[in-house]
Protein backbone atom coordinates (compact mmCIF):
# COMPACT_ATOMS: atom_id res chain seq x y z
CA UNK A 1 0.00 0.00 0.00
CA UNK A 2 1.38 3.27 -1.00
CA UNK A 3 0.72 4.85 2.41
CA UNK A 4 3.76 2.42 3.78
CA UNK A 5 6.21 2.52 1.11
CA UNK A 6 9.50 3.28 2.17
CA UNK A 7 9.89 3.14 5.53
CA UNK A 8 11.76 -0.07 5.35
CA UNK A 9 8.83 -2.39 6.72
CA UNK A 10 9.62 -5.29 4.39
CA UNK A 11 13.46 -4.92 4.97
CA UNK A 12 12.89 -5.55 8.60
CA UNK A 13 10.09 -8.40 7.87
CA UNK A 14 12.60 -10.08 5.88
CA UNK A 15 15.50 -10.01 7.91
CA UNK A 16 13.18 -10.83 11.14
CA UNK A 17 12.25 -14.16 9.62
CA UNK A 18 15.38 -14.89 7.64
CA UNK A 19 16.85 -14.85 11.64
CA UNK A 20 13.76 -17.00 12.85
CA UNK A 21 14.78 -19.40 10.18
CA UNK A 22 18.76 -19.35 10.76
CA UNK A 23 18.01 -20.01 14.37
CA UNK A 24 15.85 -22.73 13.70
CA UNK A 25 18.76 -24.74 11.38
CA UNK A 26 17.31 -23.37 8.06
CA UNK A 27 19.03 -21.38 5.40
CA UNK A 28 16.55 -18.49 4.29
CA UNK A 29 16.22 -18.07 0.92
CA UNK A 30 14.43 -14.66 -1.50
CA UNK A 31 13.26 -15.53 -4.74
CA UNK A 32 11.66 -13.19 -6.81
CA UNK A 33 10.90 -12.82 -10.69
CA UNK A 34 13.91 -10.87 -12.20
CA UNK A 35 12.52 -8.23 -13.93
CA UNK A 36 10.80 -7.10 -10.35
CA UNK A 37 13.15 -4.44 -9.57
CA UNK A 38 11.35 -3.55 -6.26
CA UNK A 39 11.75 -7.01 -5.11
CA UNK A 40 15.01 -7.60 -6.22
CA UNK A 41 16.46 -4.26 -4.74
CA UNK A 42 14.77 -5.67 -1.55
CA UNK A 43 16.18 -8.57 -1.78
CA UNK A 44 19.79 -6.65 -1.52
CA UNK A 45 19.11 -4.31 0.85
CA UNK A 46 17.69 -7.42 2.82
CA UNK A 47 21.40 -9.03 2.52
CA UNK A 48 20.43 -12.07 0.04
CA UNK A 49 22.79 -11.71 -3.03
CA UNK A 50 21.78 -13.43 -6.03
CA UNK A 51 22.51 -16.81 -7.00
CA UNK A 52 20.78 -18.82 -10.10
CA UNK A 53 17.96 -18.28 -12.20
CA UNK A 54 15.27 -20.74 -13.22
CA UNK A 55 14.69 -22.33 -15.92
CA UNK A 56 10.32 -23.58 -16.18
CA UNK A 57 10.12 -25.99 -18.64
CA UNK A 58 6.64 -25.68 -20.40
CA UNK A 59 4.27 -28.60 -19.97
CA UNK A 60 3.44 -28.04 -23.70
CA UNK A 61 7.10 -28.99 -25.02
CA UNK A 62 6.84 -32.33 -22.71
CA UNK A 63 4.36 -33.66 -24.66
CA UNK A 64 5.76 -33.87 -28.05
Amino acid sequence: MPDFRGRGLAKQTDRAISAHALAAGYEPQYRCQIDNAASAALALSAGFGSFGQWDVVALSSCHN
